[in-house]
């Protein structure tokens, strides 16, 4: 997972711990954190930036539209986030966002594992992931204790929401739900609107975060 995980202030302290994973950061100095990049989103000095408006749609997708203070309450304090490739795409690394499934297919296994021992070491319960090639690069071989949760929700040609679980002879070693959506810079091409997919995330996260 791409330099560390951003842990909300409050995130540990949740009945049941939420992971949001996304794919990958782009156009970072190697340097940067994942926590100093969540952070620098809350700035209210950095609200128009574009590079950061990901984790703006990504509020919305929770049913959260409000102030930068109140986001941070309502949603961030609350989560721990972590991007599932280890490089960011774009920019200093060299990387194009179009080298992200192979990036994938090259090192899903140790990505796996680096997301397997985030999981197990934080007692996590319930992961949102924002991208489908992620998802689909998740353990789900025969064998490994995993399951599909619902049929997929469609917008029309697209996936809008789709889920698997985990049981204790997974990877995983515990009882996990995994539920995904599409990555935010497709939504406007697939016609999808954030509004949408609270109405299946919201409940979940009210569930383990009140």
């Amino acid at each position: 997972m791409y330099h560390g995980v951003y842990e909300g202030a409050a995130a540990d302290a949740q009945e049941k711990k939420i992971l949001i994973l996304g794919e990958s950061h782009h156009d970072l100095d190697s340097s940067i954190t994942t926590q100093e990049v969540v952070e620098d989103y809350l700035s209210p000095e950095n609200t128009t930036k574009q590079s950061l408006q990901f984790f703006h749609k990504i509020a919305l997708a929770f049913g959260v539209d409000t102030g930068k203070v109140e986001e941070k309450a309502q949603l961030w304090d609350k989560v721990f986030f972590g991007n599932y490739i280890n490089k960011s795409l774009d920019g200093p690394s060299g990387e194009g966002d179009e080298t992200a499934q192979t990036l994938i297919a090259a090192n899903k296994d140790r990505y796996n594992q680096d997301l397997v021992d985030f999981i197990k070491a934080h007692a996590i319960e319930t992961v949102f992931c924002f991208s489908n090639r992620v998802f689909d690069a998740l353990p789900n071989e025969e064998g490994h204790g995993s399951w599909t949760l619902f049929q997929d929700v469609k917008c029309g040609k697209a996936d809008l929401w789709f889920g698997r679980g985990y049981g204790p002879d997974s990877p995983f070693c515990r009882e996990l739900k995994v539920y995904g959506v599409p990555h935010p810079r497709y939504w406007n091409c697939a016609g999808i609107k954030p509004e949408e997919l609270a109405q299946y995330i919201r409940p979940i996260f009210e569930d383990c975060c009140g």
